[in-house]
């Protein structure tokens, strides 16, 4: 939907954002028009230098290969995904790895989406096709917002 959006102006980590610590009197959004949908924009290429010049854009990856199961916290790989956590899951496009993640707080129906439930399976070894919008945490990062499972291992 088009929005518009106002509220004190901050940045984080090179990220322009809402302050959600600062009160301010104009805080909020209006829906000004009709929804409309836009296709993931194929990157071929996803190294980290390229998925910078696609920050806050809805991207689709080609297959990559998963490397380290899903798991709830990014410096613990052996905690399991649980309803209600943010899901990380490593992934390569063969020269690269990527870590990536499903915000839980964007998942909106008690963690039931077929995004999170398919993140949530994944196994070592899976192929998978991504779409997500591009972030910086660190170095560009993908938030997941759809998952196809192409091979099972």
């Amino acid at each position: 939907k088009k929005l518009q959006v106002t509220g004190a102006k901050a940045e984080w980590k090179g990220e322009v954002e809402i302050n959600g610590q600062t009160a301010t009197e104009n805080a909020g959004y209006i829906v000004l028009g009709a929804s409309k949908t836009y296709d993931a924009i194929l990157v071929d290429d996803i190294a980290k230098a390229t998925l910078d010049l696609y920050k806050n854009q809805l991207v689709k990856t080609k297959e990559l290969t998963v490397t380290k199961a899903p798991y709830t916290n990014f410096e613990d790989f052996t905690l399991a995904p649980k309803a209600g956590t943010d899901v990380y899951v490593e992934v390569t496009d063969g020269t690269n790895t990527f870590l990536f993640v499903v915000e839980a707080y964007l998942e909106d129906s008690l963690y039931d989406s077929s995004t999170y439930k398919n993140v949530c399976a994944l196994h070592v070894g899976n192929k998978v096709v991504l779409e997500g919008f591009i972030y910086y945490w660190e170095n560009p990062q993908m938030q997941i917002t759809k998952c196809d499972i192409l091979l099972v291992t």
